[in-house]
């Protein structure tokens, strides 16, 4: 107790003097160094916060927190003899803590508590043909992972650069060695990685418009996931990019990209990639685009051969109708198979003024014929993309999938993800779901890569007809806005094992949205005819955002979807809400308020987050009084807990 009254009486004299002490260090400088600008803030807080948590062993668990904190942070611009000599940026921050708890950061997507922050950055000669750059950088922070997951991370970063400006060869060449732990408080899981970098660039235009640019750079990973699993790789990454205009009836373009990837250690792997785009402006509103693609990827007893060419001929009448012709060839030659893929097609694409608003239409058809030729053999996907939406249901786009053979990592291939922690797999008939867990270490809308084994037979034909159209209508200057479109999917000339996991889609869509002003709400519908995944969705949404009577300003957004799974009648129901409010009583004081509920129904997930914060804020002579009330419920996956905290914050910035 003697310790905290100290610390608080510290903390409130330094708010007092700090001014005059502060001017002072800010308008002395010596001859050989000088204090640019200087700015930072003092701040102490107390708070306290109460936890109830019921698990689903049944048993209860209540934290109570009571802490008095202080902070301080500083930033300072400097100069040593002159600043296109040696410039300085000198940044710090220090919370004390006067204890330890479980739940230091109440669960909210914006709070991070830092308690210890430090870095220093450095240029060298920065106006001169050479340049140095250096910087060494620190963070200890409690952040909260989407509201679910309390998490401990501790930084560390070196950075060196030398930049090299002349007119034959600018040259880049940059030395990072980063180490970041990070320690799940509520699950004990942690993750070590470490990471050095050496990156070298040198760029060179010869016409003025023209760029072409040459990148290395060598990566050192050494990474451990809570001790039962270490991960050391070394990869090497070449890339060579050439952009080069040209003028025929009209500019036109060629730009060019080669990259070879090498990692070793954890994984073998090799990979080649070039693309090449050719982009004619021709004459009588004419356009002619090519482009080439080549794909080697190389592994231990696998290796894939991809081309790919594409050519289109468009059209532009007017303004109004934009006609496109298309033609495609795949070609991929695998370990256990070939594929041969010609795809063909028509776009038309009608844009019209119309009174007081504008008109859409747009249609496309397209012919494709898969055939695949192999031995007898399981099926191995290597690195396929996939984007993880929580408002989406996301399938491995092959069948017949091993579970047990799926290997999620970060669109690195470095990151490895867990099954039950970072993702959940969810068998859907002959198909595989992948969706993930949040406060997991996927983020909502990442792309992940996966690989896994599929028994999909090696040898098959087929051909699929594809139609789309859709219309789209506003009117009275954007205030009703209406769309419909439509989708089918089709096949012929079937030769395959298992015809049932080739998808046949019929699909409609409609809906519709009005904007007043500052409020905007709409309505859409989708029926996604399918003999795979058939759902129906609907969706349901209001924005609204402005400033009342000068005082007031508003910000919600809402969103409900019913998704419903027709064939295992299998339905889930997300709702979102949020809401930002500030009511101004003056120039310096303000009533906030911060507000969001999260309700998520399905199989494999269930989800209730509700939180809510409300400040007094005030700023008297040069301090800063935040009075604040905090509320926060959880309910996941059979699991709960709930809470509820009060703060008090003074804050003196200079």
């Amino acid at each position: 107790m003697k310790v905290r009254l100290l610390t608080a009486l510290g903390i409130v004299l330094c708010l007092g003097l700090q001014e005059a002490a502060f001017a002072q260090a800010y308008r002395y400088s010596l001859s050989w160094w000088k204090i640019l600008s200087l700015q930072g803030f003092l701040q102490m807080e107390g708070f306290y916060r109460n936890r109830e948590s019921y698990f689903r062993t049944n048993r209860y668990e209540e934290l109570q927190t009571r802490k008095l904190l202080g902070e301080f942070s500083i930033r300072a611009r400097n100069y040593i003899f002159h600043p296109n000599f040696l410039l300085l940026d000198l940044e710090g921050g220090y919370q004390p803590l006067s204890q330890e708890d479980r739940f230091l950061v109440f669960p909210d997507r914006t709070e991070t508590r830092t308690a210890r922050r430090y870095a220093i950055n450095m240029t060298l000669l920065r106006r001169a043909p050479v340049r140095l750059t250096g910087a060494y950088r620190f963070q200890h922070d409690f952040i909260n992972r989407e509201l679910l997951t309390n998490v401990e991370t501790v930084r560390r970063s070196k950075i060196a650069g030398l930049f090299i400006q002349n007119p034959l060869l600018p040259l880049q060449l940059k030395y990072y060695d980063e180490r970041w732990d990070q320690k799940e408080l509520d699950t004990g899981r942690t993750f070590l990685n470490y990471k050095t970098t050496y990156f070298a660039e040198g760029s060179r235009s010869f016409k003025g418009e023209d760029m072409h640019v040459l990148r290395y750079t060598h990566e050192i990973y050494d990474r451990d996931y809570t001790g039962f699993l270490k991960i050391s790789s070394q990869i090497d990454n070449l890339k060579f990019n050439s952009r080069i205009p040209f003028k025929l009836a009209r500019p036109s373009l060629f730009t060019s990209s080669i990259w070879y990837y090498r990692q070793r250690g954890f994984t073998q792997l090799d990979r080649l990639l070039a693309f090449q785009d050719l982009n004619l402006e021709l004459k009588y509103h004419f356009t002619f685009n090519t482009n080439y693609q080549y794909s080697h990827i190389k592994q231990e007893n696998y290796h894939s051969d991809l081309n790919l060419f594409n050519a289109s001929l468009q059209h532009r009448l007017y303004l109004s109708l934009v006609s496109k012709a298309f033609v495609r060839y795949f070609a991929a030659d695998h370990t256990d198979y070939r594929d041969r893929v010609p795809i063909a097609g028509i776009a038309f694409d009608y844009q019209k003024k119309i009174p007081t608003g504008r008109l859409s239409l747009e249609y496309e058809y397209r012919i494709r014929r898969d055939k695949r030729s192999g031995e007898p053999n399981l099926l191995r996907i290597i690195d396929e993309e996939i984007v993880l939406r929580d408002d989406r249901t996301t399938l491995l786009k092959n069948p017949l999938v091993v579970p047990a053979s799926v290997v999620v990592t970060d669109a690195t291939g470095t990151i490895l993800y867990q099954e039950g922690l970072d993702y959940i797999l969810i068998p859907r008939g002959e198909f595989l779901e992948i969706q993930r867990i949040p406060g997991g270490q996927i983020a909502n809308g990442a792309t992940v890569l996966v690989d896994y084994i599929s028994q999909l037979p090696v040898s098959f034909q087929y051909d699929t007809q594809v139609s789309r159209f859709g219309a789209k209508i506003t009117l009275f200057h954007d205030f009703l806005e209406l769309f419909y479109s439509t989708l089918k999917q089709d096949h012929a000339n079937i030769r395959i094992e298992t015809p049932r996991i080739l998808e046949y889609i019929d699909q409609f869509s409609y809906g519709g949205q009005i904007t007043i002003d500052f409020i905007s709400a709409g309505y859409e519908f989708e029926d996604y005819g399918s003999n795979i995944l058939p759902y129906t969705e609907k969706r349901v949404f209001l924005n609204l955002m402005g400033t009342f009577f000068s005082k007031i300003d508003l910000t919600l957004t809402g969103n409900y979807r019913d998704y419903f799974l027709k064939h295992v009648r299998e339905r889930q129901i997300m709702k979102d809400v949020s809401s930002q409010l500030t009511y101004w009583l003056g120039v310096r004081t303000a009533l906030k308020f911060d507000g969001s509920l999260r309700i998520h129904r399905g199989k494999g997930l269930d989800l209730d987050l509700y939180s809510a914060r409300a400040e007094f804020r005030t700023r008297y002579r040069q301090l800063t009084y935040i009075l604040g009330v905090e509320l926060y419920k959880r309910r996941f996956i059979g699991e709960r807990a709930d809470y509820n905290g009060v703060y008090l914050r003074i804050r003196r910035d200079f």
